[in-house]
């Protein structure tokens, strides 16, 4: 080996050592902090309750980082009037679970888990329903539409839908709608369980449908969607499937803007029959 060569590896090898070195200081560092932070804890709670009362006062743990995973409709600050918490509390004051049990009794969320990390941070994952379709139902004098997901529970509450671009459910299958309820309907849940498996296996398909028609006795009488745009009736009658769906789908695909042109669209029977306008 050459001597510049044997110069540029003792480089590398000090480089490296270094880097090493200062790598394991920081390291050392913090782990001897959290350790001494346990170490007082664990000594102040084996020395009773009014250790205790001092570990909720003291200011290393005043919460100073609070972070918010996961949602998409609620913003921080919605999130932060439900909690009633706030930038300056000792994270040992916040109950979790009662903290966790208030969030999750709003009708936008699922599920919640929070956990505190030292020495100043509490940590929320949230996840939110996911809307699928509005319903429209006559409320006093006037209608108004509710946010649904794919499970029917009844998640918002929104007077204008024209901002949603999201199928509207009409006809006469509804009971009393609560927000934070959900709807029971059988049949209901079906045509919605249908409509969300179509949604994962093409992509955005939902916003081609602007309005979903159920008409109902002592079961479902009849499905009729009407096409976005296009102002296309699609008559599914009553066996609504997703295989039918899916047909409907590739024929969108197919014919693209052409479809625009036809009055009608009929899959109560085994083969799609359609109608231009005249």
């Amino acid at each position: 080996m050459s001597n510049e060569n044997r110069k540029y590896t003792d480089l590398q090898e000090d480089f490296y050592h270094t880097k090493m070195i200062i790598k394991g200081k920081k390291i050392m560092i913090v782990g001897s902090r959290i350790v001494s932070i346990l170490l007082i804890i664990t000594a102040l709670v084996m020395l009773g309750q009014r250790s205790i009362d001092f570990i909720k006062r003291v200011n290393i743990f005043t919460l100073n980082d609070l972070i918010i995973n996961g949602n998409a409709y609620l913003s921080f600050n919605d999130l932060l009037d439900i909690m009633d918490i706030k930038s300056g509390d000792n994270i040992f004051h916040v109950h979790l679970k009662k903290l966790k049990a208030k969030l999750e009794l709003h009708p936008r969320i699922r599920s919640v888990s929070i956990k505190r990390e030292l020495p100043d941070k509490i940590i929320i994952n949230i996840v939110e329903r996911e809307p699928i379709a509005l319903v429209n139902t006559r409320k006093e004098l006037n209608y108004r539409l509710y946010e649904i997901d794919a499970e029917g529970y009844v998640i918002g509450e929104f007077p204008d839908f024209s901002t949603y671009d999201l199928p509207v459910v009409t006809g006469d299958i509804f009971e009393r709608i609560i927000l934070g309820g959900r709807i029971k309907n059988k049949e209901f849940l079906d045509i919605l369980s249908i409509v969300s498996k179509t949604e994962v296996k093409y992509y955005d398909f939902k916003r081609f449908i602007a309005e979903i028609n159920i008409v109902s006795g002592v079961n479902v009488k009849a499905v009729t969607l009407y096409l976005n745009h296009f102002n296309t009736k699609v008559e599914f009658g009553e066996n609504f499937t997703e295989d039918k769906l899916d047909r409907l789908n590739s024929l969108i695909m197919v014919i693209g803007q052409k479809i625009r042109n036809m009055e009608y669209i009929d899959f109560k029977y085994n083969e799609a029959v359609g109608k231009y306008r005249s």
